[in-house]
């Protein structure tokens, strides 16, 4: 398997793990995209599959960072161990777990292509983000489904790569991303799922673009809320009609079970 630019995918790791280590990926470029309405309902959504995960279920976060979802699955009394590429974002996890008084050694430094857990130790996968940094979703989607116990199921909240507003936005906020994110298209979906029983997605933020496109030509944040106010009931009718429009849409929560 290649990298997107080219070359063995330990590159892509290696590019990866450099820039979170770093500390140079600017988020606020990309602000105040992710306080909107939609993206919020997304990042909601997700963490609620997780939040309702039955009592003594066993859960893997993928792509944990520094560790906010982590604190508050953990303080929520789940059962969960989060992963994550970067050594610095794993040390800054540590302290914060530590502070909190929970166990640093939940959040622990590895590689989400490369795991070993066991054959079904985890009744929930999870993960923000982090799908469209990986370079094979064929063999990840694997061993997810390997690391998974019967009925258990994964959950990843995911950027699509069809609107091309979209991808105009992400051409004009760099610095938030890293050279390897690719955000997702059905191929995609398909080599990731292909191993699951079933699979079902969710999908948000298509009218809100436009407030994304206003703030960027504008800087101003008052236009911005005032847009994304009117696109998010725009977006929850749009977006509830069957067909390929959905596609479109900015982001998708995706889950699927064993």
């Amino acid at each position: 398997m290649v990298d997107p630019l080219g070359g063995p995918r330990e590159q892509t790791w290696e590019r990866e793990e450099r820039a979170h280590d770093s500390g140079g990926l600017d988020r606020e470029s990309a602000a105040p995209h992710y306080r909107s309405r939609s993206i919020g309902r997304a990042l909601a959504d997700y963490r609620n599959v997780v939040l309702g995960a039955p009592e003594g279920s066993r859960v893997l976060e993928i792509g944990c960072g520094e560790g906010p979802n982590l604190l508050e699955f953990l303080g929520a009394g789940i059962d969960i161990v989060g992963i994550d590429i970067s050594g610095r974002s794993i040390s800054r996890a540590q302290e914060r777990l530590r502070a909190a008084g929970f166990d640093p050694n939940a959040a622990r430094h590895a590689n989400a292509e490369t795991l070993d857990f066991p054959e079904g130790s985890f009744d929930i996968i999870c993960g923000a983000a982090i799908l469209h940094h990986l370079a094979d979703l064929s063999q990840v989607g694997k061993d997810i489904h390997r690391m998974l116990r019967p009925g258990g199921r994964c959950v990843f909240v995911e950027p699509l790569g069809y609107n091309p507003g979209a991808s105009l936005y992400r051409r004009f906020t760099p610095a938030s991303r890293t050279a390897d994110e690719h955000p997702l298209r059905r191929p995609d979906l398909a080599a990731f799922t292909a191993p699951f029983g079933g699979h079902k997605l969710n999908f948000y933020h298509l009218c809100g673009l436009a407030a994304n496109a206003a703030f960027l030509m504008t800087h101003s944040a008052v236009l911005f809320h005032i847009l994304d106010a009117v696109a998010y009931p725009l977006d929850r009718l749009l977006l509830a009609v069957p067909g390929p429009i959905k596609y479109l849409a900015y982001t998708a929560v995706l889950q699927a079970w064993k």
